[in-house]
């Protein structure tokens, strides 16, 4: 089932002059934009709804009266006005909400205020919410109400999610096994098949992201000069003529936006030359010194007409909070450059996955779709797929799985597994030992495992023994051949068990392709080589 959003949006003053369905009597601006699409399409895609100075929140086929009243400035109405539609507000919100549906609201200042004043729980039961505020002018809000309908009756473009942090060969095989788009970082460059594995995927149609490292590896206790960095951006891009699936992060300071500023007119030459071969990413920061369009100026100013993508930071860890806002994300999506293009057409969120917590990311995903933003984000997820051996996460739980298939197939693989047989048996007992030492009930239920079309279906343990020994006497031979494939664990030798690599790298793969254990019996088999 298709899920349907909801959208309100302002009454108005000019209004038809009989009764009809909402979306008929209010004639707006906004309306006007609303009518440049098939109402059909609009109610296929949207829960519509029109907030009223007298009916409150009236459902867009809901048929309504002409009426002659605008909503107050006076503080006092504006209470009552909240006091009267907010339970009715709520109901009707809670009704369309979900866990997959968004909320848009597109309404002039006074009734965004009152909107706001009534606190409503039903918002936090939306996937994400997106007002339109701080706007310059009507023509502002008929712009964003334009792309928001576009963008949903549309098809958007659909985000590309980095596993970034690879940091050793595990990470990169199953990951790109999976199809996944790969992230990885300077600071791990020279680690065992790191750089082999980065060359590899640049050669590949696998989108890539490369981080310049440079707070990783402050972390870890050393230093990555900005010549540096660009150095082996530079070093790995020259033998390409272009490598359109890289995207490389031009250094830059979370803490000083002028920083940032500093090192793109110091590198200037190097950066435009990147941006030819690559795509180039520059973060913007908070406005700590200057506002987000006064960077935007600043970076345009240095880089001319060289693309680049917009770096949205989202930490917000501690006392790292480098998270920019929404309001001036937007800013930085509503930005036009001097001949009227775009800023950019593409946009980096650093440190964001669709797992993050809350609705931060179906936030950010949603306003870039709005503005038609090719969506890219990247967030290190190794580390919180797996925990100790016996960790209950879900790559640990996968890597589990993986070894008990790949040692039982590798042992009934083995030689001396499919050698064996009754005149083994006769020979070494090493099933039998281990048979007479099982209970009655054990011992009928190896055997139904074994035959389950002729099970030993009696009670008592004297009955239970004398028909085991009756049937294993006369089928002995047949029997020790299917019981060997029950306790198969007697043959399991050491090289039998998988590697480190392999249970990492499959419970990976596993994970983000959701495919079942036989389908991936074929790359199990080759990396262990049998």
């Amino acid at each position: 089932m298709k899920v349907k959003h909801a959208l309100i949006i302002g009454c108005s003053d000019k209004k038809a002059d009989r009764a009809l369905p909402a979306y008929q009597l209010y004639r707006g601006v906004l309306m006007d934009v609303v009518n440049q699409y098939s109402i059909e399409e609009v109610f296929k895609h949207f829960n519509l709804f029109f907030l009223s100075a007298k009916y409150g929140l009236v459902y867009a086929k809901e048929v309504i009266s002409p009426y002659d009243l605008k909503l107050s400035t006076d503080p006092n109405i504006r209470r009552t006005y909240v006091a009267s539609h907010r339970l009715n507000v709520q109901k009707v919100l809670s009704s369309v909400s979900g866990p997959k549906v968004e909320l848009y609201t597109v309404l002039f200042k006074n009734y965004q205020q009152v909107f706001d004043d009534m606190d409503l729980s039903a918002l936090k039961k939306f996937k994400c919410v997106y007002h339109s505020k701080g706007a310059a002018g009507i023509g502002v809000h008929r712009s964003r109400l334009k792309k928001i309908l576009h963008v949903k009756i549309n098809s958007a473009i659909p985000p590309i999610h980095y596993r970034s942090g690879c940091s050793n060969i595990v990470e990169f095989i199953g990951y790109r096994a999976a199809n996944q788009a790969i992230g990885a970082s300077l600071a791990y460059i020279n680690k065992k098949g790191v750089l082999q594995n980065i060359l590899d995927v640049m050669k590949s149609q696998t989108p890539l992201f490369l981080d310049n490292g440079m707070i990783t590896a402050h972390t870890k206790g050393y230093e990555l000069s900005i010549s540096t960095v660009v150095k082996q951006y530079k070093e790995l891009v020259s033998g390409y003529r272009g490598v359109k699936n890289l995207s490389i992060v031009i250094p830059d300071d979370p803490t000083s936006q002028l920083a940032t500023i500093n090192t793109l007119r110091l590198f200037k030459d190097d950066i435009k030359y990147l941006g030819r071969k690559c795509h180039i990413i520059i973060p913007f920061h908070k406005p700590l010194t200057y506002s987000v369009i006064d960077q935007a100026r600043r970076v345009i100013e240095v880089l001319g007409s060289t693309p680049f993508t917009i770096g949205i930071p989202c930490r917000n860890k501690g006392s790292n909070n480098w998270r920019l806002s929404i309001t001036d994300i937007e800013q930085l999506f509503s930005f036009k450059r001097p001949n009227g293009k775009p800023l950019s057409t593409r946009v980096h969120f650093l440190a964001l996955s669709e797992v993050s917590r809350g609705n931060i990311y179906a936030e950010r995903l949603a306003l870039a779709q709005m503005y038609e933003m090719a969506f890219y984000a990247d967030c290190t997820r190794t580390t919180a797929l797996f925990g100790s051996n016996d960790s209950h996460r879900e790559g640990s739980v996968i890597a589990r799985q993986v070894h008990k298939e790949v040692t039982k197939e590798n042992t009934m693989k083995s030689l001396e597994f499919i050698e064996y047989d009754g005149e083994s048996e006769i020979d070494t007992s090493t099933l039998w030992d281990l048979i007479q030492g099982m209970t009655s009930l054990e011992k009928a239920q190896l055997w139904n495992k074994c035959y389950p079309t002729m099970p030993i279906d009696r009670e008592g343990d004297d009955e239970i023994e004398e028909v085991f020994e009756n049937l294993t006497s006369c089928y002995f031979h047949y029997f020790i051949s299917e019981a060997k494939h029950v306790l198969y664990q007697l043959f399991t030798m050491p090289n039998h068990e998988p590697s480190h690599l392999l249970k990492r790298s499959e419970a990976i793969t596993r994970y983000f392709t959701n495919k079942q254990p036989d389908q991936m019996r074929v790359p199990v088999q080759q990396v262990i080589g049998f």
